[in-house]
């Protein structure tokens, strides 16, 4: 069950996050739609923005650091998120022999074609802390009974938009990883941390590794 915060009606945030997860899922299919289209970039800001305003007006007072040294939640991410993309790198290898996922993989490094690299890189950071600041921060709050599963489903729900298999293994492994970090460190900048650096590895890593 959500449990809405006090300021708020009790249908309020269930109906916010409902309508957002809907939209969210509207705007990664049009994302995918887009690919090697200028289109891509508005989607993919539109998809950031929509999670960046509505995680912040569910957020919750809690120390996003939960109470550590903020230096030391921003190295045990980058060294999360560097082991993550290490092993989903490997896996790549695998993946590229394999002709059907090896397309899904090129699906998804070919969305940019027609952008900036380094609007790219940044539209990948940003969305990463704003798909923590959603998931693991408003959503995961508000989850009384197994918080990381259901977050964990919500955000491959969203990604299923995709239609694409290999976006939805990553976000339930992804979702995953972040969901028990949340879970263990109380905040959300660790699993942010790990989101980006992975992110960016996957974005710089697979086109080369897969073509």
């Amino acid at each position: 069950m959500i449990e809405p915060p006090r300021h708020y009606p009790s249908w309020v945030v269930p109906t916010v996050i409902g309508a957002t997860l809907v939209i969210a899922a509207y705007c990664v299919f049009r994302i995918f739609a887009a690919t090697g289209d200028p289109e891509f970039f508005g989607w993919s800001v539109a998809l950031c923005l929509l999670y960046a305003v509505v995680g912040s007006a569910l957020a919750t007072r809690r120390d996003p650091g939960g109470g550590r040294p903020l230096w030391s939640v921003l190295a045990a991410g980058v060294c999360a998120g560097a082991l993550l993309a290490a092993v989903f790198v490997v896996g790549a290898f695998v993946v590229r022999a394999v002709p059907a996922l090896a397309d899904a993989v090129r699906a998804v490094t070919g969305q940019a074609d027609h952008t900036p690299f380094v609007a790219v890189v940044a539209i990948t950071a940003l969305t990463g802390v704003a798909e923590e600041l959603f998931f693991r921060g408003a959503v995961y709050a508000r989850l009384a009974r197994r918080p990381v599963l259901v977050s964990t489903l919500a955000y491959a729900a969203v990604t299923a938009g995709s239609l694409n298999p290999m976006m939805i293994f990553a976000a339930l492994v992804l979702g995953t990883v972040t969901g028990l970090q949340r879970r263990s460190s109380g905040g959300i900048v660790l699993p942010a941390v790990t989101h980006v650096v992975w992110s960016l590895t996957m974005l710089l890593a697979l086109p080369a590794v897969v073509g």
